[in-house]
């Protein structure tokens, strides 16, 4: 998936004090400014996944955004963008997340840094994320087949490469984020002539390994979620922990958190349907999935393999879990307080 970034055209100041510096020299040494990172993190799904972005955004003086296998011709339409030529609501769907950052970064100008992997330079990556895609595809068809035992076994394959890849996929994106921060500084003195200069980074809720990161090198980094709690799918919470190198001790217990995730997926195809809410959508699936066993879910793909069409209410009744057929309910469910 591409995530449409935007970039802004500035003027380059080539003179400070009458004399142009040149990148790297000692009187810019001696003037560098603080650089700070924000990290925002968020689902990028939905408009309403983007909430709260904009004030980060406007406080930034160089963004920084999720742009997974991003490619020149995204570069020139995000500019468009940008500098006001092209506008989001003739390009995105009003409910997706590119359209509101779109209307965010429509005629701003601001100064948009690309770091994360591209479709030119990284397609080896690229390549094995499409196979852990097909892996976790795999898996649901076993699934709904009532192959219990293979699907888990893919689920497991497709864990082990889709956390591979991210942990690549970051290292390079930590590399870009030092480099190019640096490049554009030394290039436009303007910003180099800043005490401090703020960059904000939105990466989807499963890369906060990052922040962690860069903390510990002893950067001066901040991090906000669109919403509190954030909540990651089961799938997604067992590739967090290979990357964290946090496994669960047991394997019974990773086993459980591997085929939830696969039963999410078939909720959360529901879910979508009752709010744009992507963090919701997550903490009614993760509250739902954790009533049912290995066994439970077990009994599951075998009657999913029985049927013609499958009947996820009808499942769930057999274990008197029943779901939310709204949002309001989705909201009792949660313990959240209508405004």
């Amino acid at each position: 998936m591409i995530f449409f970034v935007f970039f802004a055209k500035l003027k380059c100041m080539d003179k400070l004090s009458g004399e142009k510096l040149q990148p790297g020299s000692v009187e810019q040494k001696e003037k560098e400014p603080k650089i700070s990172y924000h990290f925002f993190y968020s689902p990028h799904r939905t408009a309403e996944d983007a909430k709260n972005l904009e004030q980060a955004f406007q406080e930034a003086d160089i963004y920084v955004p999720e742009a997974y296998a991003h490619t020149p011709a995204t570069s020139e339409l995000t500019r468009g963008i940008a500098d006001g030529r092209i506008n989001p609501k003739d390009v995105f769907n009003k409910d997706s997340f590119r359209f509101q950052m779109g209307k965010i970064f429509y005629n701003s100008y601001k100064p948009i840094i690309l770091v994360d992997i591209s479709k030119d330079d990284d397609a080896e990556l690229l390549r094995q994320d499409d196979q852990a895609d097909r892996f976790f595809d795999q898996a649901l068809e076993l699934f709904s087949n009532g192959e219990f035992d293979r699907a888990l076994i893919k689920a497991e394959e497709y864990a082990d490469l889709f956390s591979r890849v991210q942990l690549q996929r970051e290292e390079i994106i930590k590399n870009n984020l030092k480099v190019k921060i640096k490049e554009f500084i030394e290039e436009h003195p303007e910003y180099g002539q800043k005490e401090e200069v703020r960059v904000l980074v939105s990466l989807g809720s499963a890369h906060t390994s990052l922040y962690r990161d860069l903390k510990q090198k002893g950067l001066s980094v901040s991090r906000e979620f669109n919403e509190s709690p954030a909540v990651c799918p089961s799938l997604t919470e067992a590739c967090r922990r290979k990357v964290f190198d946090s496994p669960l001790k047991n394997k019974k217990d990773n086993d459980e958190l591997l085929v939830r995730g696969i039963l999410e997926y078939f909720l959360g195809e529901y879910l979508k349907t009752r709010t744009n809410n992507t963090n919701k959508i997550n903490r009614v699936l993760r509250m739902i999935s954790s009533q049912l066993s290995l066994n439970d879910i077990k009994k599951i793909s075998d009657d999913f393999a029985k049927s013609e069409q499958i009947d996820i209410f009808l499942e769930l009744k057999k274990f008197n879990i029943h779901l939310p057929k709204s949002e309001q309910e989705m909201d009792e469910i949660l313990g959240i307080k209508q405004k």
